[in-house]
């Protein structure tokens, strides 16, 4: 019974929080729409005025997006206090100077090329990649090139015909089945045989990783994967030629072009408009907001595996955030020592949802609070599957 009266009421909880996040921040009309066009657009429309002094909205919105870009989950309450006391430039220097965003960065690379799991590389190089990074005594170019040689990708895409064409296809985006002369090279080379191969001459399976990253499709694709995940929005033509070229003739540039990308106005824009949370962030943020800390290795893969294996995995998501309350391992307040009940309410919408509560929000929780055999966790749970904490 008790239970069954909790779900009722994280249920009603959660409904309101649906009706009142209409009024926060609209989603956009169109997913793939560049929030630069949008911000362009209104510009136009507006007349110019003299630039106003930076809400503390816009400031919380701006150093929890960096969290979540950058690091791959939402602040800690202690991380975002710090976060709000620094201009912009200075945290994200702090940040791209810091290994853990580094980390982050490496998971989602390999991530992205398959290698979880028993495939995550092991070796010393590539867990150096992290603490290079953030020094700028490595560049991107040079953690692909350490990624892709290594014995797990290998293992991950055994056999000439495998291996060259997830290269040619993650690397480059080419469609191997339009160039057949190109995967015949390359799998000659891969075979320990003289060819040329992409306009130069290879004689091994290392020629074909050096031969690809010296491609400007490389550094062309590179920035557009890079420039989406911080973005998640396609980037401009324009901006693809610029940024491509420069990250080719610089492979060290990325680090700076991330600063840029991160302090432009169009990144601000991004930031007022509400970003879904893949499963990989929905789980990190959620251990981080429930539990004060980050899974751990095994925690991650189970979860990450349970929601992959679903096509919708929005019911997984709120199983998970009641087996963490139900823990015994959330660091829950005793409902009788929240002698300010309405705080409490607001701290907890600050921490996981980066906003203030209305008025009503906050009357009617505090409400549903007070009732007979209501506790905090309640609130939580309520909160942690609501449809707004689904986006950041």
């Amino acid at each position: 019974m008790a239970e069954g009266l909790q779900s009722g009421r994280s249920g009603r909880i959660a409904a309101l929080l649906l009706a009142a996040a209409a009024g926060v921040a609209p989603l956009p009309a169109r997913a793939d729409e560049a929030p630069a066009v949008r911000e362009t657009a209104a510009r136009k429309e507006a007349p110019p005025t003299a630039p106003a002094p930076e809400d503390p909205a816009a400031r919380r919105r701006f150093a929890r997006a960096l969290f979540f870009d950058l690091r791959g989950r939402g602040p800690t309450p202690a991380e975002m206090q710090e976060a709000l006391g620094r201009e912009a430039e200075e945290q994200v220097d702090r940040m791209l100077s810091d290994p853990a965003t580094w980390e982050a960065w490496l998971d989602r690379e390999l991530y992205y090329y398959l290698l979880i799991d028993r495939f995550r590389p092991t070796s010393d190089r590539v867990r150096a990649l992290p603490e290079r990074l953030a020094l700028g005594a490595g560049t991107a170019k040079e953690a692909t090139r350490e990624i892709v040689v290594s014995v797990e990708f290998n293992a991950r895409n055994p056999g000439n015909d495998t291996f060259v064409t997830v290269v040619l296809e993650q690397l480059l985006g080419m469609v191997v089945q339009q160039k057949p002369k190109v995967l015949a090279a390359g799998k000659t080379l891969y075979d320990g045989k003289t060819e040329r191969f992409l306009g130069q001459v290879g004689r091994n399976q290392s020629d074909i990783v050096r031969i690809v990253l010296d491609q400007r499709e490389f550094a062309d694709r590179f920035a557009e994967r890079q420039y989406r995940q911080v973005f998640g929005a396609p980037m401009p033509k324009e901006a693809l030629a610029r940024d491509g070229a420069r990250l080719h003739a610089d492979p060290a540039a990325f680090q700076a072009l991330l600063r840029e990308w991160l302090l432009s106005d169009a990144y601000r824009a991004r930031t007022r408009i509400p970003r879904p949370k893949d499963d990989l962030v929905f789980i990190r943020t959620l251990w981080v907001d429930l539990l004060g800390r980050e899974p751990t290795f095994e925690e991650f893969r189970n979860s990450r595996n349970a929601l992959l294996a679903l096509s919708d995995p929005a019911p997984v998501r709120g199983v998970i955030a009641q087996l963490l309350l139900d823990s015994g391992k959330a660091p829950l307040p005793a409902k009788e020592t929240l002698t300010r009940p309405a705080d409490w309410v607001r701290s907890r919408f600050l921490d996981l949802l980066g906003r203030e509560p209305t008025r009503t929000e906050t009357e009617a929780f505090v409400a549903t609070l007070g009732e007979y055999g209501c506790e905090p966790k309640t609130i939580l749970l309520a909160i942690a599957t609501s449809p707004e904490y689904q986006y950041y």
